[in-house]
């Protein structure tokens, strides 16, 4: 109990965390809190969920969370329904702060993903509480962060309040290639960038690869992907490689933001990029 109190301590105190580099997405350390049971983890930084997620076998046999029969039905990334619980834990503490009676949901992420499972994804209804600064050269994040940089750039974003066809919260940039405009998800979770279907891209090659979703489980399978493809962000020029996607909303991961820092702002729903 003491060794669980300083390890409480420890990460409530610091208001700045080492981001972790697993398999192309960031983690970092947090502490979990049931009736039952208190557990560091290290966490998916995920701005692609609306909620938190937590995979159902650690929750259940790590965590001790009881699980009910409620259900909620939620869409994947290929538009497909997949059952998960909710619940509700009584706090997180990350990045010193300890956030009370964080809703969750219980998935069963080792199915799909395999070794590739994170325990646990922060999701936004964490992370819309702050403002966060992420250094993606020196590996760290920090909350509410108090010394000034020079901005270097600017994106605006919107959100569900402007498109019914997003989920709650999720950060939706527009985006321009080829001269046509498209939406995209800012997702932190996503190991692929992702071209929404209004834009027609001509793959440049077809491989095969390792493919997961919440509702399809690791495979290799044939993609099409387009390489080295000229995206216009605001006014912004990147060269980002897309894998093809049947959907109208795309997806931009964080390999536009490679070795930058930047600050993220739900209340201003805005990414500030830093000199």
């Amino acid at each position: 109990m003491h060794l669980l109190l300083l390890l409480a301590f420890a990460i409530g105190v610091a208001a700045q965390s080492k981001l972790y580099n697993q398999y192309g997405f960031i983690y970092a350390d947090a502490m979990l809190s049931t009736p039952n049971k208190a557990m560091t983890v290290q966490a998916l930084i995920d701005t692609g969920c609306s909620l938190c997620m937590i995979d159902s076998t650690y929750a259940v046999d790590s965590c001790k969370i009881q699980l009910d029969a409620t259900e909620k039905l939620i869409l994947s990334a290929d538009n497909e329904r997949v059952r998960t619980k909710p619940v509700t834990l009584d706090s997180i503490s990350f990045c010193g702060k300890t956030y009370r009676n964080v809703v969750c949901l219980v998935f069963n992420i080792a199915e799909k993903l395999q070794q590739y499972t994170p325990q646990f994804l922060i999701g936004a209804n964490i992370l819309q509480q702050d403002l966060w600064l992420f250094n993606l050269k020196d590996m760290l994040v920090q909350r509410n962060p108090t010394d000034k940089r020079a901005p270097d750039y600017t994106l605006k974003w919107k959100n569900h309040r402007h498109y019914a066809d997003v989920g709650r919260d999720l950060i939706t940039l527009h985006a321009e290639i080829n001269g046509i405009r498209g939406r995209f998800v800012f997702d932190t979770g996503s190991r692929n960038n992702y071209v929404p279907n209004n834009i027609k891209l001509e793959p440049t090659r077809e491989v095969e690869r390792e493919v997961a979703s919440a509702s399809r489980k690791l495979s290799k399978q044939m993609v099409k992907e387009c390489e080295n493809v000229a995206v216009t962000l605001g006014k912004q020029h990147f060269v980002l490689d897309f894998r093809l996607f049947d959907r109208s909303v795309g997806t931009l991961n964080l390999s536009f933001l490679k070795d930058r820092s930047f600050l993220l702002n739900y209340n201003k729903r805005t990414i500030t990029v830093l000199r």
